[in-house]
């Protein structure tokens, strides 16, 4: 993927893909709208997704800072390998706070097409994404990448 779109796709911010998704979800809900849930639930069970997520990316933020690697700039190289925290059961946590984040807006907004995109976005992430970075922190990291791939999920 050297050359064309996936290339190009591979330089954008992790986050605008899920951007994208609400953005597309809002255009499509503006057209065909189709309610997510009954408001009722809709705020309760926002406010649930969206705290988890918060609360994910504080942990991990705070942990990346303490180790001095770069958190919120994936293209920066990593200082360490961090395997402690959150990151002992996903690979991925921040990813996993995005994701959260993207469901609680889904049901905040009671927007059904925005979950619906989450599959592929989710997907476009995992494929196009985080299989790179793995690749990267396989190179610098090698055979103690390996085996922290080898314990850990990838999400959850």
């Amino acid at each position: 993927m050297r050359n064309g779109i996936g290339s190009t796709i591979l330089k954008l911010p992790p986050p605008i893909f899920y951007v994208t998704g609400i953005i597309l979800g809002m255009i499509m809900d503006h057209f065909f709208p189709i309610p997510l849930l009954p408001e009722v639930w809709k705020d309760r069970i926002g406010i649930i997704l969206l705290s988890i997520s918060g609360t994910i990316i504080s942990l991990v933020v705070i942990r990346y800072k303490k180790l001095k690697t770069p958190f919120f700039n994936v293209y920066k190289q990593p200082k360490a390998l961090i395997t402690g925290g959150l990151n002992r059961y996903s690979r991925n946590p921040g990813y996993v706070a995005l994701s959260f984040l993207y469901l609680g807006i889904a049901v905040n907004l009671n927007n059904i097409w925005i979950l619906g995109l989450s599959i592929p976005i989710i997907l476009v992430m995992d494929l196009l994404v985080i299989r790179r970075e793995e690749r990267h922190l396989e190179a610098i990291f090698g055979k103690e990448y390996l085996q922290y791939k080898s314990t850990v999920r990838r999400w959850i």
